[in-house]
């Protein structure tokens, strides 16, 4: 229920307010708020990009949820401040919170921070820089799973959906976010199985016989006579008094000593097998495969919160790089002028060899664009495997510009170069797309040429250096 506010919301630009009726923005002290009945009405008259800093809804859970959702997939409205005056099953994923006192201080710290953004929120296209603008905005934002039984994936992130990921690609496009250390996982809100032949969760798990797989199987209650070993139901040993063999005819009063229960108590009742236990199996509802459980796809449904690396790329605009390495040393560029000159010296007076490898992404941003973050990412992903994959503990590499990286090989002659090559030139999406390409050149160490300004001499050595031809 909203709380009375008599406050002013000159602060901002422009506030609305959304409702079926203008009873609440009365009774609650708003009437400096434009009232809009629907968002048909309110589409009309802010059709043209113009900043609306405040948004207050007040309607029924369908049509909220429908307008929220509405809202936040507007290239122009995605990161206004929104507040409901009663939850909907959506409101705690896309709006802000219930409207209360204390909202507009809120919603003005909110919008200060969007006038420090580094990029205005309009221009802003990609889902990761969306979404990590969003989560830094908004102070102490979380991006929330919503359940949805009946969903193959069986959650999703309205957020994330608004922006045009969709809900069965979501967790491995986190993943690879969380993975450039934007994102920190906040907590962990379930673990999910999926099929492994459609990726569905509607899984039944179902108990079968270990010997021919039926279904068909029951509680089986049986006894083993230790006179002559004879092992049969329990009711073929059932005497007029008490229990005897069927076998040896020997009574048996004492279990333990005449007499005991099998472990197997449980029967097939198509191929008759005693068994301890069963095998389970579950059967996808949607495409049908019958799945070892221990081969179901499991994945873990996390909420999100923004990391210190994403907080400087939503307010500073630092630029993302498509390289992110664990495997090896990673040092700035400074360092690696540093490490190459004291490295040629010693090549020089010891004649060792060595190798400096520059890779770079072309084309990049177009690719992102024509493709999908999705796509996008998976390449990046793969192309870091490969090259993680060929590079050793030894190796030191610096990310010098976006989407370039530099390789220091030590001990490693440019003859033994290929074989990295051959590596990266497999993967498929740069055999398949024109659209993104790879550029790849070596140097070898020692150079006698290299002077003390090694930046310059770096840079008019890879100028000159040819290209490397797959």
């Amino acid at each position: 229920m909203l709380e009375q506010s008599k406050s002013h919301l000159s602060f901002f630009s422009s506030s609305i307010f959304i409702a079926e009726n203008d009873n609440a923005l009365k009774n609650f002290g708003l009437t400096e708020l434009l009232y809009f009945k629907n968002i048909d009405s309110f589409e009309t008259e802010f059709s043209a990009k113009q900043h609306i800093g405040l948004i207050i809804l007040d309607l029924p859970a369908q049509k909220q949820d429908e307008t929220l959702a509405f809202l936040r997939q507007s290239e122009t409205f995605w990161l206004s401040t929104i507040f409901v005056c009663q939850a909907s099953s959506l409101s705690t994923h896309l709006a802000n919170g219930i409207w209360s006192e204390q909202s507009k201080s809120l919603a003005e710290f909110s919008e200060t921070r969007k006038k420090q953004l580094a990029v205005n929120s309009t221009l802003v296209e990609t889902a990761v820089m969306k979404l990590l603008s969003y989560l830094w905005v908004f102070k102490g934002a979380t991006l929330l799973p919503a359940k949805s039984p009946q969903m193959q994936s069986l959650y999703w992130y309205p957020l994330l959906q608004a922006w045009g990921i969709k809900a069965e690609d979501s967790i491995n496009w986190l993943a690879s976010v969380v993975r450039r250390n934007w994102l920190e996982v906040d907590t962990l809100v379930n673990r999910v199985r999926y099929c492994q032949s459609c990726h569905s969760g509607h899984l039944n798990y179902v108990d079968t016989c270990p010997s021919c797989q039926s279904i068909d199987i029951g509680l089986k209650a049986s006894l083993h006579c230790f006179n002559c070993g004879h092992v049969a139901a329990e009711h073929e040993f059932k005497q007029q008094i008490g229990l005897g063999c069927p076998n040896c005819s020997k009574p048996l009063r004492h279990i333990g000593v005449d007499y005991d229960r099998p472990i197997e108590n449980q029967q097939c009742n198509s191929c008759f097998n005693l068994f301890v236990d069963s095998d389970v199996v579950a059967d996808c509802m949607d495409c049908g495969e019958k799945n070892d459980v221990n081969n179901l796809i499991v994945q873990s449904v996390n909420s999100y919160k923004l990391s210190a690396n994403g907080r400087n790329l939503a307010k500073f605009g630092e630029k993302f790089n498509s390289f992110m390495f664990d495997q090896a040393e990673n040092i700035n560029f400074t360092q690696f002028c540093w490490l190459l000159q004291w490295q040629n010296n010693l090549a020089l007076r010891h004649k060792q060899e060595h190798s400096v490898v520059y890779i770079t992404m072309e084309n990049v941003e177009q690719f992102i664009q024509d493709k999908g973050e999705k796509v996008a990412f998976s390449l990046f992903d793969e192309l870091e495997q490969r090259i993680a994959k060929s590079i050793r503990l030894t190796d030191i590499c610096c990310v010098q510009e976006e989407h370039s990286l530099l390789l220091f090989l030590p001990l490693t002659p440019l003859a033994q170069l290929p074989k990295i090559y051959q590596k990266l030139n497999e993967i498929e999406l740069l055999q398949s797309d024109k659209n993104i390409a790879l550029s790849i050149k070596a140097l070898a160490l020692p150079d006698k040429s290299m002077s003390d300004d090694v930046n310059m001499w770096l840079f008019e050595a890879l100028e000159q250096a040819r290209r490397i031809e797959f």
